[in-house]
């Protein structure tokens, strides 16, 4: 099966719609992280490999891709060391 490609605002949107699916369900029981992690992608940041593992987990059960699928779908979205935002330091405000 051929991996599609979409556009990172695209695939934040998927996750959201999927998420919201899940928020209601009685039987999960990590809603406050799936929360935060809907509001990263609202406000447009990429989430970590393990943010995006732990909502592959649902994912695999209610989809028809692998895992290895979701990683390559989702790897634009996915933080790494040079999307990340540097954090500011004392060092900045002093110059």
């Amino acid at each position: 099966m051929e991996i599609p490609r979409y556009t990172p605002q695209i695939l934040r949107q998927k996750l959201i719609n999927y998420i919201d699916f899940l928020l209601p369900k009685p039987h999960i029981k990590s809603v406050m992280s799936l929360r935060y992690y809907k509001m990263k992608l609202d406000l447009d940041e990429c989430l970590s490999a393990r943010e995006l593992e732990h909502i592959f987990k649902f994912l695999v059960r209610d989809s028809d891709r692998t895992l290895k699928e979701l990683r390559q779908i989702f790897l634009p979205i996915t933080a790494t060391k040079n999307n990340e935002k540097p954090t500011p330091t004392l060092e900045e405000f002093l110059t």
